[in-house]
C-alpha cells in the first residue's frame, strides 16, 4: 500500500526564496511521522469495530521521496479488506487534516497484492529485504492513476475483496489503460475506490462517472484474471485453506528446484523450508544483481 504527497514538487519550490525556507521539510518531517500514527489508530479503531485480533507492530518498507509504502503479509483472509479499509481510513483523514490546515498538498493511494514465492520474490540485499517480481511492478505503474479522490487498487485485489458477501461498495472502472512493461502491453483495468463521496456522488449524478456494483466488479475482475492468465493469479491465503490456482503446486516445485540449482554458494534449501532468494550481505553489490537476473532468468524459463 502506496500514500504519496500531491503536489509537493510546487510546495518545495515556493519556499526556496522566503525566509521561512524551512518550512517544506518540517511539513514532511511531520507527515512521515504523523501518517504512520494515523495509520495504527485507524487499525485499532477497526479492531474495536470488527472485534478483530490484529498484529499492529506494522512499519513502513521504504520511502521513495514523498511516498511511504507499506508491505503488511495476509495470514488470514479476512485481513485483505480489513488493512485496506484501515489504511484508506487513514489516508482520508490525515488529507483532510492537511488540507484543513490551508498546506497546497494533498494525499493519494494506491494498494496491490503480490504473492510469494511464485511469481514473485523477497530478496535479502547488503542494504536489507527487498521484493521483486512483475506484481510488484505493476503496483508502482498503477500509482501513477491514483488522485486525491481515487485510491487505485490492483484487479487481483479487488476480486480478494469482492468476493464474499461483506464486500464493500464504491468502486468505479476508470478503462482500461497500457501499463509499460505489464502483461506484455496488454491493456490493464484501473480501478479505483472513491476516497471523496461527495464529490464523486454528484459526478456521477451528473453521469461524469459511473459506479460499478461490487459483484458485478468481481465478475469481471474474476473474467479478467481467467483471460490473462500468468503472472496474474486468483490470490489465496494458505492458513484459511483457500483454494490454490491449477499449476500453482507444479510452480511451486520449479521453483524449489531453481532455488537449489543457483548460484554455487547459494545456500541448499529443502522441501518444506524457505524458497525465498536468500544472498549473504557480504556480497558486493554487483554480484547481488548478477545473482538476481540469473535467477529471474531460469524462473521465466521454466514458466514460459
Amino acid at each position: 500500500m502506496s500514500v504519496d504527497v500531491i503536489g509537493s514538487t510546487a510546495f518545495k519550490q515556493n519556499w526556496i526564496d522566503t525566509k521561512s525556507n524551512d518550512s517544506w521539510f518540517i511539513f514532511f518531517e511531520s507527515f512521515f511521522n504523523d501518517f504512520h500514527t494515523k495509520f495504527k489508530s485507524c487499525i485499532a479503531d477497526h479492531a474495536k469495530e470488527d472485534e478483530r485480533q490484529v498484529d499492529r507492530d506494522i512499519s513502513p518498507w521504504k520511502f521513495m521521496g514523498d511516498e511511504i509504502i507499506y508491505s503488511i503479509e495476509i495470514k488470514k483472509s479476512w485481513q485483505a479488506l480489513f488493512l485496506l479499509k484501515s489504511f484508506r481510513s487513514a489516508v482520508i483523514e490525515h488529507r483532510n487534516e492537511i488540507e484543513d490546515s490551508r498546506n497546497s498538498v494533498s494525499l493519494k493511494a494506491t494498494a496491490w497484492l503480490a504473492g510469494f514465492p511464485v511469481g514473485n520474490s523477497v530478496v535479502d540485499t547488503p542494504t536489507g529485504e527487498d521484493y521483486l517480481g512483475p506484481l510488484i511492478d505493476t503496483g508502482f505503474r498503477l500509482s501513477k492513476f491514483a488522485s486525491r479522490e481515487q485510491m487505485v487498487i490492483s484487479v487481483d485485489l479487488a476480486w480478494y475483496i469482492t468476493k464474499s458477501d461483506s464486500r464493500p461498495d464504491g468502486f468505479y472502472l476508470h478503462g482500461l489503460e497500457t501499463l509499460k512493461g505489464v502483461l506484455g502491453g496488454r491493456d490493464y483495468p484501473i480501478i479505483w475506490w472513491d476516497m471523496d463521496n461527495a464529490l464523486t456522488e454528484k459526478m456521477t449524478s451528473v453521469g461524469l462517472l459511473s459506479k460499478i456494483d461490487s459483484a458485478n466488479l468481481n465478475k469481471y475482475c474474476e473474467c479478467f484474471i481467467e483471460r490473462a492468465q500468468k503472472p496474474l493469479i486468483f490470490p489465496f491465503c494458505p492458513d484459511d485453506n483457500e483454494r490454490r490456482p491449477d499449476g500453482y503446486d507444479e510452480d511451486l516445485k520449479c521453483i524449489r528446484k531453481l532455488r537449489n540449482s543457483v548460484p554455487d554458494d547459494h545456500p541448499s534449501i529443502e522441501d518444506g523450508e524457505s524458497v525465498d532468494i536468500q544472498i549473504s550481505s557480504d556480497k558486493d553489490e554487483q554480484a547481488v544483481k548478477n545473482a538476481i537476473e540469473q535467477t529471474e532468468k531460469e524462473l521465466n524459463s521454466k514458466l514460459s
